[in-house]
């Protein structure tokens, strides 16, 4: 091989990315690429069902099916909320009660 060739192929592997860092890149960015075309086809199909029906607000129908497929912690989350709605419970309770038990008598 002459020496201009090895020159001209070693200028054209220079300006190639690495592929492995590309590789890395897609692999990264598989998940959210995923859960990007759910959540379009999850609108898409909501609105097409939507106008098919022709509901009279049927944009309705494409929030709802976005918000249906946001991400959630499952258990922790559903006990954080038991518990916050067990706390909101008893504080209004024990407001209801401080109320009746209080009144001083005239």
């Amino acid at each position: 091989m002459s020496v201009a060739r090895l020159e001209l192929s070693a200028r054209s592997n220079a300006n190639r990315p690495d592929t492995a860092r590309i590789v890395h890149a897609l692999r990264s960015a598989a998940p959210a690429l995923l859960f990007g075309l759910r959540l379009w086809t999850a609108v898409c199909l909501a609105l097409y069902t939507a106008f098919w029906l022709q509901l009279d607000n049927a944009y309705w129908a494409g929030t709802s099916a976005a918000i249906v497929c946001q991400p959630s912690l499952g258990a922790s989350l559903r006990k954080g909320w038991f518990s916050h709605g067990r706390h909101s419970g008893r504080r209004c309770r024990d407001h209801d009660t401080d109320g009746v038990f209080s009144a001083t008598a005239g």
